[in-house]
Formats: C-alpha cells, sequence, structure tokens
C-alpha cells in the first residue's frame, strides 16, 4: 500500500485516512462549541469580584508576605492561609478540573 492510500489530502492538510474515517464516524465536533461555553463560563467567573483571578492575588499577598518577607497586601483580619484554603481552594479545583477536561477532550481531536 502506497502513501496515497494510507493518508487522505483534506482542507487543513494531509491525515491519516483510518483516524479520519474513525473521527467522522465517532467524533461529535459539538463538544467544541460545549467547551467554548464552558470557557466563557469559567472566564466570567474567574474575571468577577472575588472571582478567581482575586483570590489567586489575594493567596500570593498572602503567600509574599509570609515567604518572602514582603510587606502586607491582605489585611490580616480577613483570612488566614488555613481559611483561605478550605473556602478558596474547591473553587480553584473545579477551575483546573475544567481546564483539564477540555484539555482531555481537544487533545483527541488534536491527536
Amino acid at each position: 500500500m502506497n502513501d496515497s492510500d494510507e493518508t487522505v489530502e483534506t482542507a487543513y492538510g494531509r491525515l491519516d485516512r483510518a483516524a479520519l474515517r474513525q473521527a467522522q464516524d465517532t467524533y461529535d465536533t459539538a463538544i467544541l462549541l460545549r467547551m467554548v461555553d464552558e470557557l466563557d463560563a469559567l472566564l466570567a467567573d474567574a474575571r468577577a469580584e472575588d472571582g478567581l483571578r482575586d483570590m489567586l492575588l489575594r493567596l500570593h499577598g498572602m503567600a509574599h508576605t509570609v515567604i518572602n518577607g514582603a510587606g502586607m497586601t491582605v489585611a490580616t483580619g480577613e483570612e488566614s492561609c488555613r481559611n483561605w484554603r478550605s473556602t478558596h481552594r474547591p473553587k480553584c479545583c473545579d477551575s483546573s478540573r475544567c481546564c483539564k477536561a477540555g484539555s482531555v477532550r481537544s487533545s483527541r481531536w488534536s491527536s
């Protein structure tokens, strides 16, 4: 079998014929649109007031003070490192899981 029998030319380059056929038979491209919606929601939440971005900036301020001896940027009465972990870690983990799930779903297409 020669190379042209094993591959097929597409608008976006040459692909393995068998892999393309399998993707055509099994891959739902709507998954990519759902990933866009999930990303939009994640970004909106991350940028919202007291969202993930603000939480991580507060954590950085606390860590920078404790680890590097920097001046305080987060009031000491606001929250402790332990309190931050128990309060905000689940949200960080949820965001991380969402990103990882999107990466796994998209890797199937790019492999």
